[in-house]
């Protein structure tokens, strides 16, 4: 990682969930994208120790996002891009409604 991407990095777990936050209190769409897919989500809840992302409009791709490890999660925002990795998505529920559920990152 090149010294000019370091010095943006978020490594406090205060400070990513902020960041998280800030993505879900303005719906931000995310971008999930997998060796062979994406598609297109939002953050629906996130706690210290979960992070809970909606299906997508694609029952297919939500199979294939469920089968896939190291998924990459981007966002931009007023000009800044935020991207991290998550190992795999768990399917779960929120409010009665399917969702991914995974762990927040170390690191933004």
């Amino acid at each position: 990682m090149s010294h000019y991407h370091e010095q943006f990095l978020k490594q406090n777990p205060l400070a990513v969930l902020g960041v998280l936050r800030d993505l879900h209190k303005a719906a931000i769409p995310l971008r999930l994208s997998w060796n062979g897919g994406q598609l297109i989500s939002k953050i629906l809840a996130i706690t210290p120790d979960k992070l809970v992302l909606d299906f997508g409009s694609q029952a297919e791709d939500n199979i294939a996002v469920l089968k896939a490890q190291h998924i990459t999660i981007t966002a931009e925002t007023q000009g800044a891009k935020v991207e991290f990795t998550v190992e795999q998505l768990q399917q779960s529920e929120y409010l009665q409604l399917p969702a991914f559920i995974t762990v927040p990152p170390p690191t933004l």
